[in-house]
């Protein structure tokens, strides 16, 4: 079994930051195009199951506009403020990692509180030059943004150490997650 088939990711730039925070195993992790794809791989849609329906399995999306109605059937575990949510079901092991606000805002912040200046890597500070650069599928190959990442991943930014740290128990643990494994990773009392 590769794990990291079970840690699905929604759009090129989400992966591309989670791959290097969290190293893959292998390959790396299971890219899905959109939060949609990443819900199908939960549950069972038009009669048709989904790959992780009865296996663990960690989604990682934003927090966008329109959110997947999975979350609707798992519980809040942990968060850090508006920044990041920890979702996991009641009865099955799955769980979502949500990123708030959507991924561009989201990197705009955590630079900003880290003193990384993104345009040092050649990076749009701007919200809508950036969005306009990760939605290219030439994103995830763009050595400015993995510099980038690379720097934030070693800033000790708070949010960035939690979501580290709630993706390598969640992988490492993954089939066999208990519920103190998840005490153990909480920083907030919901």
């Amino acid at each position: 079994m590769n794990i990291d088939d079970h840690i699905m990711i929604e759009c090129y730039t989400d992966t591309l930051l989670i791959e290097g925070l969290v190293k893959p195993r292998k390959n790396g992790y299971n890219h899905k195009r959109n939060c949609f794809e990443v819900e199908k791989e939960f549950r069972e849609t038009n009669n048709k199951k989904g790959k992780f329906k009865d296996d663990f399995a960690l989604g990682i999306i934003d927090k966008d506009k329109k959110t997947v109605a999975y979350i609707n059937e798992m519980e809040l575990l942990d968060k850090i403020e508006n920044e990041i949510y920890l979702f996991g079901h009641k009865l099955k092991k799955h769980f979502i990692i949500q990123l708030a606000p959507a991924l561009e805002t989201w990197l705009i912040n955590r630079c900003k509180e880290s003193n990384i200046n993104m345009s040092d890597y050649n990076i749009p500070n701007n919200l809508k030059e950036l969005v306009g650069k990760t939605k290219r599928m030439a994103i995830k190959k763009d050595p400015n943004l993995k510099s980038s990442f690379h720097t934030l991943n070693k800033s000790k930014n708070p949010t960035i150490e939690q979501l580290k740290k709630w993706i390598t128990v969640l992988k490492n643990k993954n089939r066999n997650i208990i519920d103190s494994d998840i005490v153990n990773i909480k920083v907030s009392e919901n």
